[in-house]
């Protein structure tokens, strides 16, 4: 996770989105009928593939692959982790620096949102980002039977330790960091659809993208070789720093699609081992594992998940926000 706030110029982002295909459970079968397409959420354009190292919720280094683009670090392509010169090229400089805590796997309890009560801050003079977001929390809540709750912000004499701060951009959406973090931006541009800002507040609640699995190699196969390289590390499973529990859910608001244009030619990106292509990439709202994975995360009074001991990095002491399945 980001531990600190990307230097961004609102108007240099740039995220492309579109609608895609019809939400379903992880569970049917592939559907029958033409392929999803969809341009893959982030950054346009191709960017500087570089690998560095963060702290990790223990304070240790950690190795990561992200892309640079517009002077930032970007973290599977839709992530800011923020200015790429932050980011330690070897573990021996982050160690001489101490810094900076870009840790992406962090304690279930610091990333929780407490109580699952959401603090957010929306643009009023932006009527169609508001209505969309508005649209977006209001799936959430329902879906998760009031378990998450978004509470608008009234006190703008203090700053909150915590807030979800929706941000009007040009084009686009996109988020600067994972889980309850201090002020987590959400950029939203005007083809930003509702289902692209369930996706977005998805990572605001401390969902992963769902191809980052660490078993991610058992259901589905990434084809490399039909995508730029700029690309690679939206797909690149790290298990140093994510963790797994229970099972793969390909239809999840969370995945990406197994097709998308690129240069005006229909690409596959993926292909699922057990014949579920068709469900990757719907962005019409959260599937029922999704709902399982977000009670999982905030079934405590507290508002958050602890993986049982050994689960994961640090023998169950590290949450990373990835997907919790039934």
């Amino acid at each position: 996770m980001s531990r600190i706030r990307a230097g961004l110029l609102v108007p240099a982002l740039a995220l492309a989105f579109l609608p895609l295909s019809g939400c379903t459970d992880g569970g049917a079968l592939e559907p029958a009928g033409p392929p999803p397409l969809a341009q893959m959420e982030g950054f346009p354009g191709a960017g500087e593939v570089r690998t560095g190292y963060i702290l990790n919720a223990q304070g240790q280094p950690t190795r990561v692959t992200y892309e640079v683009k517009r002077g930032l670090a970007i973290w599977q392509g839709d992530i800011v982790l923020g200015p790429a010169e932050s980011v330690a090229a070897s573990r021996e400089e982050l160690v001489r620096t101490a810094g900076p805590r870009l840790g992406v796997a962090v304690r279930a309890q610091e990333r929780r949102w407490t109580n699952g009560v959401v603090l957010y801050q929306l643009p009023y003079p932006w009527q169609t980002v508001v209505e969309r977001t508005t649209s977006a929390m209001q799936h959430i809540n329902s879906k998760t039977g009031g378990m998450i709750s978004f509470v608008p912000r009234t006190d703008f004499n203090t700053e909150p330790a915590h807030l979800m701060d929706v941000i009007p951009v040009l084009s686009g959406c996109g988020v600067n960091k994972l889980g309850r973090n201090g002020r987590t931006e959400v950029y939203i541009g005007p083809e930003c659809t509702v289902g692209n800002i369930i996706h977005e507040i998805g990572h605001v609640l401390g969902l992963e993208h769902e191809q980052n699995r660490c078993d991610r190699n058992t259901y589905v196969n990434v084809l490399w070789n039909n995508m730029p390289q700029d690309w690679w590390p939206q797909f690149t499973v790290d298990c140093a720093v994510n963790m797994d529990v229970l099972q793969y859910d390909e239809g999840s608001i969370m995945h990406y699609p197994q097709y998308t244009t690129i240069n005006g030619q229909t690409v596959q990106l993926m292909q699922s081992l057990r014949g579920r292509g068709g469900l990757m990439g719907q962005r019409t709202g959260l599937s029922t594992t999704d709902v399982s994975t977000i009670k999982q995360l905030y079934s405590s009074s507290s508002g958050s998940y602890d993986p049982p001991p050994g689960s994961g990095p640090g023998g169950g002491e590290l949450m990373t926000s990835v997907s919790v399945r039934p």
